[in-house]
């Protein structure tokens, strides 16, 4: 139902956000029912389909019937004209999704690729978060501020300290006990696997940026900057991928695409600062140093004390987490007091 897409358009979230639960957890509950009964992989595929059907159902019972449409000739241009660049985006973000798992995979072989997987879902997860947060009300709250530059640069920002805010602590915790994490949760044979999470934290920090950045650049209307940056920075991606995985192996590849996104990523920064009229490393600086300085402490208190003390992979876990978080809250409230203002205003 396109009344759904207009209804995130407008940033009426509530009633998306109770739709979007309900779908999901009948989802859930059909898979797991069909699982019982069939007990076999196909239930997955089942419960797809039954999935797609209830969204579509329930999303005229919690919207309003789209209106008859009607061919216009000139509004077909019109689309086809950004269409064009969206096409392009999308054959790269499709590129860049998987070229490196078949480039790892052709030069390292299917059980080295199997570690990077490993390693590169979880350092992922973060950013999928993140990235629908920017892309579902990021985008139409950027579009809608075209007007009012004063309000936009507030807004993005905000955005902006927000994000990393979020994106920095992970990348800090994961580098320093990436070897913690990745036994804890998989097991000691993808112990492995912690070497390849340090180096993918560049790729987080990448696209990290990128999310902040892209809304702001398809939300003013920049298709044509947008696309050709896509274009370099899929280029620059698969290029980084191969040569890094083929003279340096796992390590070689994830550093090679954290070298794609990260200049992908500031190249579209420095496109925006530009554009709102920020200066460039004034504006790196009040997003990174904060959270940077925040989360030390509780690394470095989480570290000694894994270090000193022996105890159980889960429970150490838990203690790492619970130490991390606290300090880092406890400390923002010092270094990062203007966070408290940043998320007064989303809720205002």
């Amino acid at each position: 139902n396109p009344s759904s897409i207009l209804a995130e358009r407008a940033i009426r979230f509530g009633r998306v956000s109770v739709y979007e639960a309900i779908c999901v957890l009948l989802s859930t509950i059909a898979v797991a029912v069909i699982a019982w009964f069939l007990r076999s992989a196909e239930a997955l595929a089942w419960g797809l389909l039954f999935g797609a059907l209830m969204r579509t159902l329930l999303s005229y019972f919690f919207f309003s019937s789209p209106k008859v449409p009607k061919f216009n000739m000139a509004y077909q241009l019109e689309m086809l004209s950004v269409a064009k660049h969206f096409a392009v985006i999308a054959a790269g973000t499709l590129i860049m999704a998987q070229g490196d798992n078949l480039i790892i995979g052709a030069l390292e072989g299917s059980q080295l690729l199997g570690v990077y997987v490993l390693a590169y879902q979880f350092a992922d997860f973060p950013v999928q978060f993140l990235r629908e947060i920017a892309n579902r009300v990021a985008l139409p709250v950027l579009s809608s501020l075209q007007v009012d530059r004063e309000r936009l640069r507030t807004v993005l920002l905000d955005i902006m300290q927000i994000q990393l805010a979020i994106i920095i602590p992970f990348v800090v915790v994961a580098y320093v006990f990436a070897h913690e994490l990745i036994v804890t949760l998989y097991g000691t044979k993808w112990a492995a696997a912690g070497v390849v999470l340090q180096a993918l934290m560049l790729v987080i920090l990448g696209k990290g940026l990128t999310h902040v950045c892209v809304p702001y650049i398809t939300g003013t209307g920049a298709f044509s900057f947008a696309s050709r940056m896509k274009i370099f920075e899929t280029s620059l991606f698969l290029v980084c991928v191969y040569f890094g995985a083929r003279y340096f192996s796992l390590v070689g590849g994830a550093c090679g695409a954290g070298i794609g996104y990260m200049a992908a990523g500031i190249g579209r920064l420095i496109f925006i600062c530009k554009d709102v009229e920020l200066p460039f490393f004034k504006t790196m600086r009040l997003a990174l140093v904060p959270p940077v300085l925040a989360v030390f402490p509780g690394v470095l208190m989480a570290r000694f004390i894994a270090d000193t003390v022996v105890w159980g992979n889960v429970i150490e876990l838990i203690v790492i987490v619970s130490i991390v978080c606290i300090s880092y809250v406890a400390v923002s409230f010092f270094v990062q007091k203007e966070l408290r203002y940043v998320l007064l205003r989303f809720r205002s």
